[in-house]
């Protein structure tokens, strides 16, 4: 059983299930990383913006149209409808990590390409369990999950994502994960060092090999990062404010986040592009904190999504989940990250042709 931060800052218990697929795990432990670990602060932020976003509540119905999509398809040789895009099996496997340095413990779920063909139809691959990774290096995304909220519950959008060749690394930060935190929300300001510390990591595990194996990353010097809710707010942080910016990141979205929360300035240098997706029911955080952070963080690439009627749970975790929200953050990163030329239009294509989705920006 876990809690949840109302608008009233009322903490009232919510239950987090899904069926999300269970891996092994292991232990590794470091000191620092090739990033040094920023040192803990003492959780109190100054500086909030007027664009606020509270934590999360418990799982709602299914938003109407959720998974449903009309992204591109391409018919296999033995019949077989699949999504544009999705071109492999998803594995999945859970490491801790251990930032002695920090006192931190980050158990992290990681999502990645297999060799075994990507899932016929529009429903999101189903993970499975320590699979053996496809051949070759690919590219890195982290993800924040939001407040109380549980890493895997996410696995419908991410395991979206990695079937796009993208390893995701999604970790539980010690006190606001669904999963046993205490609910202590101002924490929030050493989430971003928990991202720095978990791409190198991750970075180091994918170098090194191992069993069951992870794959190598590429291109280590830039990577992606996105983040629901709270864990949006974090994202933001990470890629743009002065204080906590990781100069890796070359792509950052942020679902149903903002800017708030952190202290500090929005003004790193050499700011990556941005994704931010809202649902336009979302009564926890409403749409108006994702547009003032579009005139707020400048980036010089902004795309802004509505999701028509989404609230701010079910069409981003469990089991209403939107496989498309994957989709379209492949197709973003694609473009940011990778490179590729005709990212920017199949991005709009989801938005512009998907039931539910709108894009207001970009």
């Amino acid at each position: 059983m876990t809690a949840t931060l109302g608008l009233a800052g009322v903490v009232t218990p919510i239950g987090c299930t899904n069926d999300a697929a269970t891996p092994s795990t292991a232990t590794s432990t470091a000191t620092v990383g090739p990033h040094e670990s920023r040192p803990l602060t003492d959780g109190s932020p100054t500086g909030t913006s007027a664009a606020s976003s509270t934590g999360a509540g418990a799982p709602p119905a299914a938003d109407a149209g959720a998974g449903a999509g009309a992204e591109e398809t391409t018919t296999t040789a033995t019949g077989a409808t699949v999504v544009e895009g999705r071109r492999f099996g998803v594995g999945v496997t859970e490491r801790t990590f251990v930032d002695e340095t920090r006192g931190r413990t980050l158990r992290t779920r990681l999502l990645y390409p297999t060799s075994a063909p990507a899932a016929a139809g529009r429903e999101p691959p189903v993970a499975q369990p320590d699979a053996r990774p496809a051949a070759g290096a690919f590219p890195l995304v982290l993800f924040a999950h939001g407040y109380l909220l549980p890493a895997d519950g996410y696995d419908r959008m991410l395991a979206t994502l990695a079937s796009h060749g993208y390893l995701v690394a999604a970790p539980d930060f010690p006190h606001t994960t669904g999963r046993g935190g205490d609910g202590n929300r101002s924490d929030i300001v050493n989430q971003p060092a928990d991202l720095s510390f978990v791409a190198d990591q991750v970075i180091a595990l994918g170098a090194a090999g191992g069993v069951p194996p992870v794959p190598a990353v590429a291109h280590p010097d830039r990577v992606a990062v996105a983040g629901h809710s709270d864990g949006g707010l974090t994202a933001t942080a990470f890629a743009y404010n002065s204080t906590y910016r990781d100069p890796r990141v070359a792509a950052a979205a942020s679902l149903t986040g903002g800017v708030a929360l952190f202290g500090g300035r929005y003004d790193a240098p050499n700011p990556p592009p941005l994704l931010l997706v809202h649902g336009t029911a979302d009564a926890t955080n409403g749409i108006a904190a994702s547009t003032s952070a579009l005139a707020r963080l400048a980036a010089p690439e902004e795309h802004l999504v509505a999701i028509d009627g989404g609230d701010h749970i079910g069409p981003y975790m469990f089991g209403t989940g939107r496989a498309d929200l994957g989709d379209l953050l492949a197709a973003f990163v694609d473009g940011a990250l990778e490179g590729d030329p005709t990212a920017r239009a199949r991005l709009r294509g989801i938005a512009t042709t998907t039931p539910g989705l709108e894009l207001r920006a970009g």
